[in-house]
């Protein structure tokens, strides 16, 4: 959490197949396993550590991964 508070979000990508994952709300829901359909919960979290919109947050991990990955 800290680390992802210290990063500027412009360098931030999303995965869920960390070894942390599911996201513990997920855990209390009985899931041992993440899936990619969990992204959104990862994308939430960092929205509250970054203090802003979901919408916001999500725009900005697109455009990461489009710039990263040249599509």
């Amino acid at each position: 959490r800290e680390a992802i508070r210290r990063t500027p979000i412009e360098w931030l990508l999303t995965e869920t197949d960390a070894p942390f994952l599911p996201s513990q709300n997920r855990r209390k829901q009985g899931l041992k396993r993440s899936e990619s359909s969990h992204i959104i919960d990862i994308i939430q979290l960092i929205a509250e550590l970054k203090k802003i919109s979901v919408e916001k947050t999500a725009e900005q991990l697109w455009k990461n991964a489009q710039s990263l990955f040249k599509f």
